[in-house]
């Protein structure tokens, strides 16, 4: 086994679903339920592979159980047309993904790049399945919930590379117990520097 290859079998070959240009919601759930089978069945190589590759999540590929509803034929029904968009456009991306990744390492599927790949579109469809199912109210409110989680992430990054308050405060990302905000404060630290009160 040389650099470029991990051990690997050849029996993680199946494909994901591809959704046809007349696929009805009906069709759309059958095809989400076969893709998270896929990812199930391909989770543990994709893991391994995120590991050796020193992927920062651990695990790399999280797969929420679904619940009965979901297996419904009308659980699409109540799910927004961007959404259901989203899903078929997504999961077609995968699937020409995977075939390119097939057409291009079918003589070499143990190379580091193709498994790579490989474990890309494993999450790829993983992340799919993380909202393919929810209502536009739950989605909002998860949209919402992760922008704040981001936002409260960037600031404490930024804090820790020290970039002055006022600058933060510019940016809108005002920490939630900094109650007191005084324009003057602001405009002196921007065009006159920080104060030595501030360091």
């Amino acid at each position: 086994m040389d650099e470029n290859t991990w051990e690997d079998d050849f029996d993680n070959c199946s494909s994901p679903p591809f959704p046809r240009s007349l696929t009805t919601p009906k069709g759309l759930t059958k095809q989400l339920l076969e893709a998270h089978a896929w990812v199930e069945e391909n989770s543990t190589f994709a893991n391994e592979v995120a590991e050796a590759a020193g992927c920062p999540e651990k695990p790399f590929i999280c797969l929420s159980s679904l619940n009965s509803s979901c297996r419904e034929d009308d659980v699409l029904l109540h799910v927004s047309v961007p959404s259901l968009f989203r899903s078929w456009s997504a999961l077609r991306a995968i699937r020409e993904r995977w075939d390119w990744i097939y057409r291009n390492f079918e003589e070499d599927w143990s190379n580091q790049k193709c498994q790579l790949h490989r474990m890309m579109c494993i999450k790829a469809a993983s992340v799919v399945l993380e909202t393919a199912f929810l209502n536009p109210e739950i989605l909002e409110a998860r949209e919402t919930t992760e922008r704040e989680e981001e936002k409260s992430r960037l600031l404490e990054t930024l804090k820790e590379l020290n970039i002055p308050k006022s600058l933060l405060d510019t940016l809108g990302l005002k920490d939630e117990e900094d109650t007191d905000f005084d324009i003057n404060d602001l405009s002196d630290s921007l065009f006159h520097g920080e104060s030595e009160d501030d360091e």
